[in-house]
């Protein structure tokens, strides 16, 4: 029996980087052209629950997102996400979008984590945020593990292990 969780033997953290545009009667099919990518997913506000449109939070999403991705390091999937789908060099079409639309973006990190990932974003992403004002959501999830009735972080002291 272990006395303690290699790290090794626990999954990576699972991480999705999204960018949107928000608004209100978005033209999904001019932003779909005009950015050259087919989004993730759409919704319309008339598809979210009556409480959020009473509230106001319903709002049109034009999403791009990156799926989960197994990692622990935040910026390196991010900057993945912002090369990859060549946003740096759409900086001006999202700004123009953005004024034409009347819209906000939203960037958004989720973290599905078993282990700590690193959570930096660097200074690159945070540019990219500056350049198309916004900001940028983390939403962290957090898990522990227990294997064979061993919390995560407990390590047994000699003398157990010596009578194993």
């Amino acid at each position: 029996m272990k006395n303690f969780i290699d790290i090794n033997d626990v999954k990576q953290s699972a991480i999705k980087i999204s960018f949107c545009f928000n608004g209100h009667n978005i033209d999904f099919d001019d932003i779909t052209k005009k950015m050259s990518i087919e989004p993730s997913r759409v919704r319309h506000e008339d598809n979210f629950p009556e409480v959020s449109k009473k509230t106001g939070v319903a709002r049109d999403i034009w999403e791009l997102n990156s799926g989960y991705n197994e990692s622990r390091l935040v910026a390196d999937e991010f900057e993945k996400f912002l090369a990859m789908n060549d946003l740096w060099e759409k900086i001006d079409i999202i700004n123009e979008l953005k004024f034409v639309h009347n819209m906000v973006c939203s960037l958004t990190v989720v973290v599905e984590s078993w282990v700590n990932p690193y959570y930096l974003i660097s200074k690159k992403c945070i540019e990219f945020a500056y350049k198309i004002d916004t900001e940028i959501d983390l939403d962290i999830y957090t898990y522990t593990a227990e294997v064979e009735g061993i919390p995560y972080c407990y390590k047994a002291d000699k003398d157990e292990t010596a009578s194993n």
